[in-house]
């Protein structure tokens, strides 16, 4: 369930269509670039954006690689809207990361294993294991005016990776 509250306490909405756990804080941000904020969240393997008012938007849920734990929000494909990035606990071979444009749809280059963009067939040095909890980042690692991610996994490795999907 997910709860949104007044500043007095009192409960605005609720929403009760996802099942399972929610492990992640939720994301709350103008997504859509219509001056309305956004609630974006996890439960699962199921990606969910609520309008203002705890209804469900057009292309939600997305189902995606169970169990996501991490989820933040940034430009990762550089066009000038908020992207949904998630990790997920799953391990390699497969995908830790997922990028999502505000309308449910894949950001190109994402997931970068599955999309060919990641780079790691090149040389197998992308040692995959699942994400912790609430531990993405978004930010401009490079300087080149691009948001980048970084997904920490549960071992001794960090994911990495350019706005393309590539892997640093």
């Amino acid at each position: 369930k997910m709860y949104a509250f007044s500043a007095s306490g009192g409960i605005l909405w609720k929403f009760e269509g996802a099942s399972g756990r929610i492990w992640a804080s939720p994301v709350v941000a103008d997504f859509r670039d219509d001056d309305r904020l956004e609630v974006v969240f996890a439960a699962r393997g199921q990606i969910f954006m609520l309008d203002s008012v705890g209804q469900i938007l057009s292309g939600f849920p997305v189902s995606c690689d169970d169990e996501l734990r991490s989820i933040g929000a940034g430009d990762v494909d550089g066009i000038g809207q908020l992207d949904i990035v998630v990790a997920t606990t799953n391990g390699g071979p497969g995908d830790v990361l997922h990028a999502l444009h505000a309308n449910g749809a894949p950001v190109a280059g994402f997931p970068p294993l599955a999309s060919g963009t990641s780079g790691c067939e090149i040389d197998d040095r992308c040692y995959l294991a699942g994400a912790y909890d609430q531990n993405i980042a978004v930010g401009d690692l490079d300087v080149d005016g691009l948001h980048d991610i970084v997904a920490p996994h549960d071992n001794a490795y960090t994911s990495i990776h350019s706005g393309s999907g590539a892997a640093f």
